[in-house]
């Protein structure tokens, strides 16, 4: 029974450690207000948007569900993930100033793989009050 409960705060780490490199991205941009900041601000908030887009999908409440329609609904939020990551850097591209000049694309595709490397890091956090 704990099992969806685990898995949700297991996510909600996840989200948090994505928010906080979201966060500290745009406190660098505030300090600094380049090109490059900007970049890596918008790679994190596509890494965190399709992160929550695969844990709504995945981790909808679904008690009487089968094995089969619970593995597809992760496929799904897999599908969707990787769709908004892919949409959202086609969108960064075009719409973000001066994005081809530099390493500017680079700091883009950092922020998005930082936000990603949330799944590593959060496993280990533990809770203070399990043991």
């Amino acid at each position: 029974m704990s099992e969806p409960k685990d898995t949700r705060r297991m996510a909600f780490k996840v989200g948090l450690l994505q928010f906080v490199l979201l966060a500290a991205s745009g406190l660098i941009f505030l300090l600094n207000q380049t090109a490059m900041t900007s970049a890596a601000l918008a790679g994190a908030a596509i890494g965190l948007s399709g992160s929550s887009a695969f844990a709504l999908i995945s981790l909808s409440p679904g008690n009487g569900r089968s094995a089969g329609a619970m593995l597809f609904s992760v496929y799904v939020g897999q599908a969707s993930k990787y769709f908004i990551i892919l949409a959202g850097l086609i969108m960064a591209y075009s719409v973000l100033p001066e994005i081809d000049r530099h390493r500017n694309v680079l700091a883009l595709l950092a922020g998005v793989l930082l936000s990603q490397c949330a799944y590593l890091v959060a496993p280990y956090l533990r809770a203070r009050s399990t043991g």
